[in-house]
C-alpha cells in the first residue's frame, strides 16, 4: 500500500535509519545529542511511535513508544571509511528486517550523519514497493577550513605538546581513492534525489545542496524522481531554552559598574580553526587602551599551550582565564557570568555554543560564517567582524563595553529569537509538520 496516497489515521510512526552512529542524552551540545532531543519531543509532544537505529544509545530515562535498536552492539563507533561502510550496511539490513515484520511505518528519517557527497542510504538506492517516504537531514555544509589539529580534537587528544611539525609534502593518494570518491559521490547524490524531503540546517546548506541537485537535474532526470520535486525546508538544530536562560538583570543606569571588567566568553575546542588567538590579541588592544576587560576561554585542545604563551607575550595573562573543559550541565553559568559572547572562527556550519549564548541573552560578536552570518544578517543580536581582524574585534568590543544599554537590547533580541525559532519544541514541531506533509495528511 502506498502510504503517500493512503495515509493511516492516528499518530505517526517513524523509523530513524539511522538516527546517528551514537545517540547520547549526556552529550549535550553535540550532534550525538540532537537526535535524542528530537526523538524525545516527537514522542512526548506529538505522540509518535519511534524506532531509532544506531550503534549505541545512552538515555537518562525511558521514552514512551520509543525503541533504540543497536545495529552493531559489539562494534566501534564508525570513524574510518571502512567502518562507515559497515555501519550503513548494518543499518540497511536492520531496517529491512524491521520493515519486513509488518509493522507500519509512515516515514523513514535518515538524520545524521550525512557527509557532503560522501554518504548514501541503501533504503533509497534499493527501494521496495510500499516503502515509506524518506526524509534526510539536517544536511550541513562542509567546513571551508580545517586545520592540522582537527584529527587530534576528533580523537579528544588534548595532550600538551608543541605545535605540529611543519607540513610535509602530501603523499600521493592510493589508487582506490580515485575510484571510491566518484562512486560515493554518485551514490550520495542519487540518495538525495530519491528522498521525499531534504532538511537543510541553514540557508548556506540549502544553496549548496540545491546547486548540486539542480546541476544533476540538467538534461532531465528520466525516472521522475528528481530532487527538484523534493521539499527543501530549513530546520535548524535546537537549544533547551528552559535550561539556557539569562541571569536576572540588575537595575541599570546605562553605565557599567565602576571597577568591574567587561566579561567576554569564548567557547570551543582550542584549535586553529576557532582562531582564539585573534580574540586574545583584541583583548590586548583593549587593555592597552585602558578598557577593563576579562576573557574566559572555555574549552580544551591542542592549541592551549600556544594560546597561553601568546597571552603572556602580550602581557594579558592576568586578563585571560583558560577555564578548560566544562561539564555541559554547568556551562550555562559561563554564559550567565558574561557580558558578551565572541567567536572568531574561520569556518562553522552550525554553532550550538552561539545558540546557547543567545538563549542566555548575550550579544554576539562573530565572524560571518555559517550560523553567525545568517543570524547577524537578519537580526540585530550582535555585530559581525571580519576574519582575523583583531583590530576590528577590539573596536566592536570597545563599543559594546561602553554601552550597556546596547548590550542588553541585543541580548534581549537574541533571547527572543532563540525561544521563537530554535527551542527544541519548536524544532520538533516543524519536523512533525514536515512528516505529515510528506505522508499526505492535512494536519498534525
Amino acid at each position: 500500500m502506498d502510504t503517500m496516497q493512503n495515509p493511516v489515521p492516528g499518530p505517526l510512526t517513524v523509523l530513524f535509519a539511522p538516527a546517528h552512529v551514537l545517540v547520547d542524552a549526556t552529550k549535550e551540545g553535540s550532534e550525538y545529542y540532537w537526535p535524542y532531543k528530537l526523538i524525545e519531543y516527537l514522542a512526548l509532544d506529538h505522540g509518535m511511535r519511534i524506532v531509532a537505529l544506531t550503534v549505541s544509545a545512552r538515555v537518562d530515562h525511558a521514552l514512551p513508544n520509543v525503541e533504540f535498536v543497536s545495529v552493531d552492539p559489539a562494534g566501534p563507533l564508525p570513524m574510518s571509511n571502512l567502518e562507515r561502510l559497515h555501519f550503513h550496511l548494518r543499518v540497511y539490513a536492520t531496517a529491512r528486517r524491521i520493515l519486513g515484520t509488518g509493522q507500519r511505518f509512515d516515514v523513514v528519517h535518515h538524520m545524521l550523519p550525512f557527509g557532503f557527497r560522501a554518504t548514501f542510504n541503501l533504503l533509497a538506492l534499493l527501494p521496495r514497493r510500499g516503502d515509506p517516504p524518506l526524509v534526510i537531514g539536517p544536511l550541513q555544509s562542509p567546513l571551508s577550513y580545517t586545520g592540522p589539529d582537527e584529527a587530534r580534537v576528533a580523537a579528544r587528544d588534548f595532550s600538551v605538546r608543541e605545535d605540529e611539525a611543519p607540513a610535509r609534502r602530501r603523499a600521493v593518494p592510493p589508487l582506490s581513492t580515485f575510484v571510491t570518491i566518484p562512486v560515493l559521490s554518485a551514490l550520495s547524490t542519487q540518495t538525495l534525489r530519491r528522498a521525499k524531503a531534504l532538511v537543510m540546517i541553514s540557508e548556506q546548506a540549502e544553496r549548496l545542496y540545491g546547486s548540486l541537485l539542480s546541476a544533476k537535474d540538467k538534461g532531465g532526470a528520466g525516472n521522475g524522481k528528481s530532487a527538484r520535486g523534493a521539499s527543501l525546508p530549513i530546520i535548524p538544530a535546537g537549544v533547551d531554552t528552559r535550561e539556557f536562560t539569562p541571569v536576572e538583570p540588575e537595575p541599570d543606569d546605562g553605565v557599567s559598574a565602576p571597577g568591574r571588567p567587561i566579561e567576554i566568553v569564548a567557547v570551543g575546542y582550542l584549535m586553529r580553526r576557532k582562531a582564539f588567538d585573534v580574540v586574545i590579541r583584541a583583548v590586548a588592544r583593549l587593555v592597552a587602551s585602558g578598557v577593563l576587560v576579562h576573557l574566559r576561554l572555555v574549552g580544551e585542545g591542542p592549541q592551549r599551550a600556544r594560546l597561553e604563551r601568546l597571552a603572556v607575550e602580550l602581557a594579558v595573562a592576568d586578563h585571560v582565564t583558560f577555564a578548560g573543559l566544562i561539564s555541559h550541565h554547568t556551562i550555562v553559568h559561563e554564559y550567565r557570568r558574561a557580558d558578551i559572547f565572541c567567536s572568531m572562527s574561520l569556518s562553522e556550519s552550525f554553532s550550538i555554543v552561539g545558540l546557547e549564548a543567545m538563549s542566555c541573552g548575550l550579544p554576539i560578536l562573530a565572524t560571518p560564517t555559517g550560523f553567525f552570518r545568517e543570524v547577524l544578517r537578519r537580526e540585530q543580536v550582535g555585530l559581525a567582524v571580519r576574519f582575523g581582524d583583531d583590530e576590528g574585534l577590539a573596536t566592536a568590543l570597545r563599543r559594546l563595553a561602553a554601552d550597556s544599554s546596547a548590550r542588553q537590547d541585543m541580548g534581549r533580541r537574541a533571547r527572543k529569537l532563540a525561544v521563537r525559532e530554535y527551542d527544541w519544541r519548536v524544532v520538533a514541531a516543524r519536523y512533525a509538520a514536515l512528516y505529515h506533509q510528506v505522508v499526505g495528511r492535512d494536519g498534525i
